[in-house]
């Protein structure tokens, strides 16, 4: 999970597995620090924003070793009581 600022919160403890980094160098980073393609996060991000919700979004993540992996994510946004998303 991350925040609206795109700051990892939560990670499932897998991400060792997957993207060979420990869960705690991922928490309190931004998901861009892990993506290949900057500009695709900004479009991600406001897709998100606008539809709150996005499927099947597909990018890259860099593997620690700086091989790349294809990824593809499903979100949807969460929201506060005063109807803002968090």
């Amino acid at each position: 999970q991350a925040d609206i600022q795109g700051i990892i919160i939560v990670i499932s403890p897998s991400i060792y597995e997957f993207a060979g980094y420990q869960p705690e160098e991922v928490i309190g980073r931004k998901i861009s620090d892990f993506t290949l393609n900057q500009t695709s996060m900004e479009n991600f991000v406001e897709t998100v924003l606008e539809s709150k919700k996005i499927k099947n979004f597909e990018t890259s993540i860099r593997h620690k070793n700086g091989n790349l992996i294809p990824s593809i994510s499903n979100i949807k946004l969460v929201f506060n009581d005063e109807g803002d998303p968090i």
